[in-house]
């Protein structure tokens, strides 16, 4: 009878696995070479906060693959450049609980890395089972036809979740502020200058990502078969502003090479990520 109250009362019990799940979000819209130095630093960190010779292997996956690289997407989780999802597995003789160390991690981390998000997900196969593949166990979706209604509900459902003190790492899934480019065409002049929409579109996509885009173009190697993917693309390195974009040409074969700035008008905004899920 002295024991009862202390036997746990769960079908599936929490394990205390060597294993750690974190999710890393750098500010929202940061480059994936800068998520990527951020991220060593979060797993330096937690070395550190683990003690010599306690974490055995690290693994991470930065970012979200570039649009020329032949992978599915929807087994990444990612929801954009500024995201990593890091593994860390800890030595078994560590005696290192890794619920508690998750609990640590959180104190410490934040104020090491300001502006940046942390959660902890599911690292032992009972607990992912049991989410039923969800990345945590609670996820609550706000839907309806007017974004702004839509996100002023969700700030005032957080903020009541923000009462319960067993939950943890209440975040939004999806950013709902990522930097863009918003393109104003004006059809008027884009009409005198014999430009349409389209065409403009089409200028614009192939010059900030890629033309597989808009022309699928492939090359049959005659030997082995195998069909290659051939693109156009302008590198990444010249396409640092808005005076870059304007320059860009929005017609093809024609005399007066009309540009992406003379008729549209190219500004900062901002707008919800596509998150890969």
């Amino acid at each position: 009878m002295l024991l009862g109250p202390y036997i746990g009362r769960e079908i599936f019990p929490r394990v205390s696995s060597d294993q750690l799940l974190l999710r890393f979000r750098a500010p929202i819209g940061t480059r994936v070479e800068t998520t990527e130095r951020l991220s060593l630093d979060v797993l330096r960190s937690i070395e550190k906060a683990a003690g010599p010779g306690n974490v055995t292997i690290t693994l991470g996956y930065v970012g979200a693959p570039p649009p020329n690289y032949p992978i599915n997407t929807i087994y990444l989780w990612t929801s954009g450049q500024h995201e990593a999802v890091l593994r860390v597995a800890l030595n078994p003789k560590s005696g290192i609980r890794s619920d508690e160390f998750e609990e640590r991690l959180r104190k410490t981390l934040p104020p090491e890395f300001p502006g940046c998000q942390f959660s902890f997900e599911a690292a032992d196969i009972v607990t992912q089972i049991m989410n039923f593949g969800a990345p945590t166990p609670v996820e609550i979706n706000v839907s309806g036809p007017d974004l702004g209604a839509d996100r002023g509900f969700a700030e005032k459902v957080r903020a009541q979740l923000g009462n319960i003190r067993a939950l943890r790492d209440l975040q939004y899934d999806e950013p709902l502020d990522y930097p863009s480019m918003d393109i104003n065409v004006d059809r008027e002049r884009a009409g005198q200058l014999g430009v349409t929409a389209a065409g403009v579109g089409r200028s614009f996509l192939a010059a900030t990502s890629s033309s597989r885009f808009v022309v699928p173009n492939y090359w049959a190697d005659p030997k082995s078969g195998v069909a290659y993917q051939v693109q156009v693309q302008v590198p990444q390195a010249e396409m640092t502003s808005i005076q870059d974009l304007e320059q860009v040409p929005v017609t093809l074969g024609s005399s007066t090479h009309p540009l992406l700035g003379d008729v549209a008008q190219v500004t900062y905004g901002k707008q919800w990520a596509n998150i890969i899920a």
